[in-house]
């Protein structure tokens, strides 16, 4: 991926690809400041051996840096707006029209270099983004019709089985077919630690694979894989500008005009030339300008390797003032699929034989109850038996004959129809269950009923410790889901989230977060991106969380998780707040430097090259204070 320096101000004196310092010394605007430090050089030389070539050798030197600033300075005129070029070029030529040739050389010569040094360092943070972008293999090894061949990547289709060997880069998103590895996912899901994956799981493009060979079901390809979209939104995010980078951005604009006005009062009362030529070098706002987008670039590049996306700068901004975070639930603090959780037996029957009895009907059923109890029924090693007149009732549950017997399993005043009963002491037992938000399905032999299944759709393992952390950040918490009331109550209750509110449809919750905003309250929503769109929409901060949540946030989320993991919320938290402490820290840094050097400037405490020296040191310690975000 070739970089643009793309967050360096106009302070910075050229543009390219900044990829190495090196690099930038072989440019043509290199080269010229390569010409321009052998002058100055070369007339300190001459100052011990022939004064009288010294002060050409100056003046050389300085018009060399001269013919760069003014380029830059007149192409931004031209385009109706002012940089600090337009100072730098005025305090050259005001030091060549004074004599001051040594002064101009060595401000031209310092201001470029210092720029120099900038645009590297700036790019050593955009190359710490660009690390985890390396880029797609640019062929894919793929078997058709028995055959395999090596085709270009563009030319690979959904559907298609690709063969991944050990050491390979994983070039799409797919469901592994066949084999078993270890995949380094670090590039997507900021994970260290290697995954062991087999038939069935999910793997990303740009993953590694380190072991065995692999035979993976093509599913995106290209840009529509996680990995694609992760550069696609890095990409976005670095040309978004928070509502503190476009103020810095104004405030340059009147800088400039200010900083002019500022050096003719001072030459007008004191006389001295060479003060008003010290006024407009110490002026120049490279650091203040600086500020904001360096932190910018560092916290989302920060972000990135964390598996958490940020789309700019304003994201970045707003998930800083974010105290109240609402969840949703199905899929975002649960795993989103029901598990079994406890089975009673009413009868004669064992717990074993209830769900024998009830996977052997199950097993032809794809309604997710069914999946889930034909899980447990493997996990405990229950085999089940071949059915008979299975038949499905929707809305009810499903029957036939296991080994003879006539069972059913469903809805429990269902399956408790088949025979004359007193259900009563049946459906108490039953509440107790749902009044721990379970589901209760029954499951009766020869009409009578033998049992009860309880289902639950289970918490994320990382959930309480994510609320717990939020909690420890002062952030309120609050859960929006569609499900029952009974349901909700026991989910906020397990993990000590007090407000909830249930039974919403999606375009309802949205209201909700309207209230709170109304009463000043800067809310996050976090929801797995399947329906959440009009609550992510109206957040302050939209957070789509997992591969789901990925593909809605390109849309309407702010954030984007790459892992189903919430502890990346108080983490997103947490280094958003981070960023906006270090832009304001440069902030009031810059500002206080620039003040001084002015007042010590327009009493001629320092000269022009003092002024220089103050100048690149204050940019230099605001960019690297910027690139601690990515430590």
């Amino acid at each position: 991926m070739e970089l643009t320096n793309q967050s360096c101000p106009d302070c910075c004196r050229f543009e390219g690809s900044a990829t190495t310092f090196l690099s930038l010394l072989k440019s043509r605007e290199g080269n010229v400041i390569a010409i321009a430090a052998l002058l100055l050089m070369s007339g300190w030389i001459s100052h011990f051996l022939l004064p009288s070539a010294s002060d050409w050798l100056y003046a050389l030197s300085a018009v060399a840096s001269l013919t760069l600033i003014l380029k830059s300075a007149l192409e931004t005129l031209r385009a109706g707006k002012w940089n600090v070029d337009v100072l730098v070029g005025l305090a050259i030529l005001a030091s060549l029209y004074g004599g001051e040739y040594h002064a101009g050389a060595v401000v031209g010569v310092m201001l470029l270099g210092g720029g120099l040094l900038e645009q590297w360092t700036v790019a050593r943070a955009e190359r710490a983004v660009a690390s985890l972008l390396v880029g797609l293999p640019k062929t894919a090894l793929v078997r058709r019709d028995g055959r395999e061949e090596e085709i270009p990547i563009e030319k690979v289709q959904v559907g298609d089985r690709v063969i991944v060997r050990a050491g390979e880069r994983l070039p799409v998103d797919g469901v592994i077919v066949s084999g078993a590895s270890s995949l380094d996912e670090s590039t997507v899901t900021g994970e260290s630690v290697p995954a062991d994956k087999g038939p069935g799981d999910f793997a990303f493009a740009g993953t590694i694979n380190l072991t065995g060979p692999l035979e993976i079901r093509c599913e995106r390809v290209g840009d529509k894989t996680t990995y694609g979209q992760i550069k696609r939104l890095m990409e976005e995010a670095r040309s978004r500008k928070a509502p503190i980078e476009r103020l810095a951005d104004r405030f340059a604009q009147w800088y400039v005009p200010l900083a002019i006005g500022t050096a003719g009062v001072v030459w007008w009362v004191t006389g001295e030339m060479i003060r008003a030529v010290t006024v407009l070098i110490v002026f120049c706002p490279c650091a203040l300008v600086l500020a904001t987008p360096t932190a910018i670039v560092a916290g989302i590049g920060r972000a990135a390797k964390r598996a958490i996306l940020v789309k700019g700068g304003r994201a970045m901004e707003a998930t800083a003032q974010v105290t109240l975070t609402a969840f949703d639930k199905t899929g975002t603090l649960t795993i989103g699929r029901p598990s079994v959780t406890c089975v009673t037996p009413l009868s004669e029957l064992s717990e074993k034989e209830i769900v024998r009895l009830a996977a052997s009907l199950e097993r032809l059923s794809e309604h997710p109850f069914a999946r889930a109890i034909c899980a447990y029924a493997r996990d405990q090693q229950d085999l089940w038996e071949q059915p008979s007149d299975f038949q499905v009732v929707p809305g009810k549950g499903v029957s036939g004959r296991v080994n003879g017997q006539t069972v059913a399993v469903g809805r429990l005043r269902w399956v408790g129809s088949f025979k004359e009963q007193d259900l009563e002491s049946v459906l108490s037992v039953a509440s107790r269950h749902e009044e721990n938000g379970h589901t209760v399905l029954g499951v009766s032999v020869g009409g009578a009923v033998k049992g009860l299944i309880c289902l639950q759709d289970t918490l994320r393992a990382e959930a309480g410790d994510a609320v717990r952390i939020l909690k420890q950040q002062a952030v309120d918490l609050a859960i929006l889901t569609g499900d029952n009331e009974r349901v909700a109550r026991s989910v906020a209750s397990a993990l000590g989230i007090p407000t909830y509110y249930a039974g919403l449809l999606p375009e309802e919750k949205p209201a909700f977060i309207e209230n709170w905003r109304s009463a000043g309250i800067k809310v996050a929503f976090v929801g797995d991106g399947i329906n959440d769109g009009p609550a992510l929409a109206a957040a302050d901060v939209g957070v789509a969380m997992g591969r789901s949540g990925t593909d809605i946030a390109v849309e309407v989320a702010d954030l984007a998780f790459l892992t189903d993991d919430l502890r990346k919320m108080p983490e997103a938290l947490h280094l958003a707040k981070r960023t906006v402490s270090v832009i304001r820290q440069n902030l009031f840094f810059s500002t206080v430097v620039n003040i001084g050097a002015i007042v010590a400037a327009s009493q001629g405490w320092i000269n022009p090259i003092w002024g220089a020296v103050i100048h690149e040191a204050s940019a230099m310690i605001v960019i690297l204070n910027a690139i601690r975000l990515l430590r």
